[in-house]
């Protein structure tokens, strides 16, 4: 990292740009071992991973079918 950069700042800033680059993503920014115990708990294993959540099963479905690679 680059000297007087903190973990918060950076953070901060990767924040702000991917929101403003993908309006309504939610980002988590972690370190390995906490991602170890999320994969875990939440049964999902992998780098890259979206969870897609909503009221509407049928919704719940086309969103994930958008994410999803063909």
């Amino acid at each position: 990292m680059a000297p007087g950069v903190t973990k918060a700042s950076l953070t901060d800033d990767m924040q702000r740009d991917l929101t403003r680059a993908f309006p309504g993503v939610v980002f988590n920014f972690s370190q390995v071992i906490s991602d170890n115990v999320e994969e875990a708990m939440s049964g999902v294993k992998g780098e890259n991973t979206v969870k897609v959540v909503g009221p509407d099963l049928r919704w719940t479905k086309t969103r994930l079918a958008r994410s999803s690679p063909p």
